[in-house]
């Protein structure tokens, strides 16, 4: 009786339950609702975009600004912290039932961490039409250097990950009905304030510091004069994975126990400063704002 219940403790018994786990959390995601209206809300977007492209009505700052990764931001990304927190919420109380070990609960939330590629694999395919989509028709010129494009486009990928690792650490840190709006309401306050605040100050490293230290933010701002706004896309990706590893570590952080925990931590301490490099460096970049 010992030997059998010990055994999912295992590293081959944990593996396997690891993948088993990670594919039934992978297929709760794909069938989520609210997963599906975001995905479909993202083809219809990019769809009009490419009629957009095509019809030569396209504003120069959704590509060459980058401003399209606000749909798979915001179409997986926001609406992905309110699917993987009720994903996580749901797996706590079928947890509750079973009174699962620690190692279980650990192998749970690594399960759903790993469900959270879901959506990153949607915007990887939204990912490679914009980059198909710029072969075949003429993007409207800007001043943006091609690799800073290149850079906040791939940054759209990271946030759909991303949004849904804040909901798993969400669900699991907090037991309170409503936290996942509740994150969804302040995150897009955050963001939108600090996006409005870096935009009306006089371009500096503290207006890059103010506009970056979100975990989304828009590179060229609206009106007639729309520019290019200061700071680092390259070093701002950097920064964005590194939450995304924060994120899944500080929850694999709540289920941990003895050994595993104390390496979870380090990774934290780890991840955190790497974090905190990458903004600096986003913000420490030019200021100048460039005109479209």
């Amino acid at each position: 009786m010992t030997a059998l219940a010990t055994r999912p403790t295992t590293a081959p018994g944990r593996r396997s339950a690891l993948r088993t786990l990670a594919g039934l959390e992978a297929r709760r995601y794909a069938l989520h609702p609210l997963f599906v209206a975001g995905v479909l809300l993202l083809t219809v977007f990019t769809v009009q975009a490419a009629y957009d492209l095509a019809t030569g009505t396209i504003e120069p700052t959704w590509f060459g600004g980058g401003d399209l990764v606000v749909m798979p931001a915001f179409f997986l990304g926001m609406v992905g912290v309110l699917v993987a927190n009720q994903l996580t919420r749901s797996l706590s109380r079928s947890a509750e039932a079973v009174a699962p070990s620690p190692a279980d609960g650990l192998t749970r939330t690594a399960a759903l961490c790993l469900a959270c590629l879901v959506p990153g694999a949607a915007a990887v395919v939204w990912l490679t039409w914009t980059f198909v989509a710029q072969t075949l028709w003429t993007i409207p010129p800007t001043s943006v250097p091609p690799a800073d494009t290149v850079a906040i486009l791939c940054a759209g990928v990271v946030c759909a990950v991303g949004g849904p690792l804040l909901g798993v650490l969400v669900g699991r840190w907090t037991a309170v009905p409503g936290a996942g709006i509740l994150t969804f309401v302040l995150l897009y306050a955050w963001v939108g304030v600090a996006s409005i605040g870096g935009s009306t100050m006089a371009a500096s490293h503290l207006s890059n510091l103010v506009s970056l230290a979100t975990p989304f933010t828009l590179w060229t701002s609206g009106g007639a004069g729309a520019a290019f706004m200061g700071g680092s896309p390259g070093w701002y990706l950097l920064f964005l994975t590194t939450l995304c590893g924060l994120a899944a570590a500080a929850a694999l952080w709540h289920e941990a126990r003895g050994a595993s925990r104390a390496r979870l931590g380090r990774t934290l301490v780890v991840l955190g400063l790497l974090a905190a490099a990458g903004l600096l460096l986003a913000a420490a970049a030019d200021p100048a704002r460039i005109p479209l």
